[in-house]
């Protein structure tokens, strides 16, 4: 969906709850602030004041499906800070 590039929190998680079920990964590229409020959204109980940085790579697991997103519903897998780094 190239119109979520620089999309905003609310744009970002109306289409995510479009996802059909039986979709189980789902990538999403996109520029600030829109994904870091997604991201504090869905890890809000883990990390509260979670913030994204400029080719960050975040990757985290959504508890239930797409379609029931909620506040705190994600668990955080994996972030990497400029992913052009060798690490």
């Amino acid at each position: 969906m190239p119109t979520l590039y620089l999309a905003s929190f609310a744009e970002l998680a109306e289409a995510i709850q479009t996802v059909p079920n039986e979709i189980k990964h789902l990538a999403i590229v996109g520029h600030n602030p829109g994904l870091s409020q997604l991201a504090g959204f869905l890890l809000a109980k883990e990390h509260p004041q979670f913030q994204m940085n400029t080719m960050e790579l975040l990757s985290c697991e959504i508890k239930g499906n797409f379609g029931a997103l909620k506040f705190g519903c994600g668990e955080l897998l994996l972030q990497r800070g400029h992913i052009n780094e060798a690490e």
